[in-house]
């Protein structure tokens, strides 16, 4: 799909012939709860983080010339990247038989599979839209 936070002319290096191609893979090594948000959030500092190579390719030769680390670029980003809060509710029955209903931010493993149901919301974090 396409993304609407990078700008994918800065992915181009020649026009219709050589781009950069973003993988990003998730290796979940624990679940402690929360785990879109830790996802999401991850993806956040590896697209801001990423620095990408000036490269010139000479066209008599087609050979690929990448200048040194310090002439890297950022990823060029369009808005600002999303951010995610998660909260679970928790139903209790307390003694005097009657129910309370708690919502509960960033909520734990255990807390999440005690949870009646669950949701996560995800913002961009631009308010004129």
């Amino acid at each position: 799909t396409q993304s609407t936070w990078v700008d994918m002319k800065s992915l181009c290096i020649v026009s219709d012939r050589i781009v950069w191609r973003l993988y990003l893979d998730i290796v979940v090594i624990e679940d402690s709860g929360s785990l879109l948000d830790a996802i999401i959030l991850t993806c956040i500092a590896c697209l801001r983080m990423l620095r990408l190579p000036n490269v010139h390719i000479d066209e008599d030769s087609d050979e690929v010339h990448v200048h040194d680390k310090e002439s890297f670029v950022p990823l060029k980003l369009l808005r600002p990247l999303p951010t995610v809060i998660s909260f679970c509710q928790l139903s209790l029955s307390p003694c005097d038989s009657t129910a309370r209903t708690f919502l509960i931010l960033d909520p734990s493993d255990e807390e999440e599979s005690l949870a009646a149901g669950s949701i996560s919301i995800v913002c961009s974090g631009n308010s004129s839209r």
